[in-house]
């Protein structure tokens, strides 16, 4: 009889500990999520009621990366494709020395503090969400602009999976691989960007988004490179015709990049193919090295300077240091391009090279 209460009271306890861990870390053991509550990334207790509202950050959220208004309409229930069926190689393996990383552009925006809640497929693993364009870090700096770190990222799992982020921001879907296909998710929580997608978007449809959103950043995305870009810059220079724009994007960064280097689509040899996904740079408020530098994403500062030479055609016809500058240093071999110091030097080949073509085809 002893040794049966004894049983019975580790049961008692152990049934006990269960739902505890249950009612307070809110662990859905189906799905691998939390359905009342987990710790996300920023340390922060989340409740999982859609209508509870983080305001902690919205004053420096309103300094940058900047607010969607209150009026702006929260989606429910939109799902979007996302295409996972993509190659991938190192930068090894492309003889360069930052190759290109996949953020999977969305074209949605987190509002600040609100909770967005998104539905991955079953069988589906592997994928992070990210909620902010901007990952530099600037912990350390003396002089701010922004808060240190304004993204977010976690892991998503099959099932219903929800994400906070303090400040808002753009949202991406990471792949650790290609999946080979492409993946339907479901958003709630969300608002609708302005992403211009060069073959899929008109240039009315892109200025109509543009026009019937409030937030703050856009994309222009090409097939070899895409631009993050702030939106109270179109009010200084505006974007006139976006399909001619990046489609001449493109072809620099092939002429310029590639052509030259001798990198083809779909080579065999994965030494001598063109990255399949394209480069990425993000307008940042203050970048956390210079005015401007390399990396996967190149971040650049954002001044009115820097967005003209990204959004103007004319401006593609000039001199344009900045961005060729950058991807000049992604493109550089480390053994072979920059001995005795010369890293500043070698990667400005590539604008040279853009130079060049300004000169033949003005004739002068």
């Amino acid at each position: 009889m002893k040794q049966l209460k004894s049983t019975l009271l580790l049961i008692l306890v152990a049934v006990v500990i269960v739902l505890s861990c249950k009612k307070k870390y809110g662990y859905d053991f189906e799905n691998g999520v939390g359905s009342v509550g987990y710790e996300d990334s920023t340390g922060l207790e989340i409740d999982t009621a859609m209508d509870r509202i983080d305001a902690s950050k919205f004053t420096a959220a309103q300094i940058y990366p900047g607010m969607v208004s209150p009026d702006q309409k929260r989606i429910q229930d939109t799902t979007l494709n996302i295409d996972l069926a993509y190659e991938t190689a190192t930068s090894s393996d492309l003889r360069i020395s930052v190759a290109p990383t996949n953020w999977v552009s969305t074209g949605l925006w987190a509002p600040a503090g609100e909770l967005i809640k998104i539905v991955v497929p079953a069988g589906i693993y592997g994928l992070s969400v990210q909620i902010g364009s901007h990952t530099d870090n600037l912990t350390g700096k003396e002089v701010l602009q922004r808060d240190p770190v304004i993204f977010i990222r976690k892991t998503l799992y099959p099932g219903v999976n929800y994400i906070r982020n303090l400040y808002g921001g753009l949202i991406y879907i990471i792949p650790q691989k290609p999946l080979g296909q492409v993946v339907p998710m479901t958003f709630t929580g969300v608002c609708a960007g302005a992403n211009f997608i060069l073959g899929k978007t008109t240039d009315a449809e892109w200025r109509q988004m543009i026009n019937n959103t409030t937030v703050p950043f856009f994309e222009l995305v090409g097939k070899r490179i895409c631009f993050t870009l702030p939106k109270s810059n179109l009010s200084i220079v505006p974007v006139q015709n976006p399909t001619a724009l990046m489609a001449k994007w493109d072809s620099l960064i092939k002429a310029v990049f590639y052509d030259w280097y001798g990198l083809t689509d779909n080579n065999p040899d994965v030494r001598h193919r063109t990255p399949y996904l394209p480069w990425r740079v993000v307008f940042d408020i203050q970048p956390s090295v210079g005015a401007m530098h390399s990396g996967s994403p190149v971040v650049a500062g954002q001044t009115s300077n820097y967005f003209r030479q990204a959004v103007t055609i004319g401006e593609l016809e000039q001199s344009n240091w900045g961005v060729f500058h950058e991807i000049g240093h992604n493109m550089q071999m480390g053994s072979t391009w920059t001995f005795n110091n010369n890293g500043e030097v070698s990667n400005n080949l590539f604008h040279l090279k853009n130079l060049q073509f300004i000169i033949i085809f003005q004739g002068r």
